[in-house]
């Protein structure tokens, strides 16, 4: 069972995962339209006594959650942040090694149309993205699982009329369920041997 991450890009861009037959939109966010129902003078004053409450109660527990960083600030050394980037490192290289490989890229839909207010910058623009393009495409070939299913469109246009650089991208990111348990795994042994190690 493989768990993907759907990126599509036209007029805006939104990102998806997709686990069997079920989709989760991850942006953009949908916003929740306002109940008018619920817009009445008494639940406006009991939402007011309710914000006044948690307001009182999240300032006690702020005060004391000070109190105890302060304390603990006190009685342990704190981590520098050599050990920060050390720590940071030794996961990047025990992690990435295993992401890269279990990746799969599927590019369905990759169209470029570019074009400037002028037509010497729209052929620079034009040559520009097309060997950026080769470099990427080169790169993820070489690190990742990248495919092109049959009915792929892949093409950068080049239009000396419209004035506006636009694109059309329909990209899916897939990893397997025990493929993303076992980096988690990996990078949890790593975390914890590195803090276990780290202590006096």
């Amino acid at each position: 069972m493989r768990v993907r991450f759907i990126a599509e890009a036209a007029e805006s861009v939104t990102l998806a995962a997709r686990v069997l037959c079920f989709r989760f939109s991850l942006y953009p966010k949908k916003i929740k339209q306002p109940d008018p129902r619920k817009f009445t003078k008494a639940r406006f004053e009991r939402m007011l006594r309710r914000q006044k409450k948690k307001a009182e109660k999240k300032a006690g527990k702020e005060t004391a959650k000070a109190e105890k960083k302060a304390k603990k600030e006190k009685e342990e050394k704190k981590t520098s942040a050599a050990d920060t980037i050390r720590l940071v490192l030794r996961l990047l290289s025990a992690v990435f090694p295993r992401f890269v490989r279990y990746l799969r890229l599927d590019v369905s839909r990759l169209i470029v149309t570019v074009s400037t207010d002028d037509a010497a910058k729209t052929a620079i623009a034009y040559g520009a993205v097309s060997q950026a393009a080769a470099y990427l495409s080169a790169f993820l070939d070489s690190y990742v699982d990248l495919r092109h299913p049959p009915a792929r469109e892949e093409r950068i246009e080049c239009d000396f009329l419209s004035g506006k650089t636009s694109c059309d991208i329909h990209i899916t990111a897939s990893m397997r369920v025990w493929q993303i348990f076992v980096i988690l795994v990996v990078a949890a042994y790593h975390f914890l041997a590195a803090k276990s190690k780290s202590k006096p």
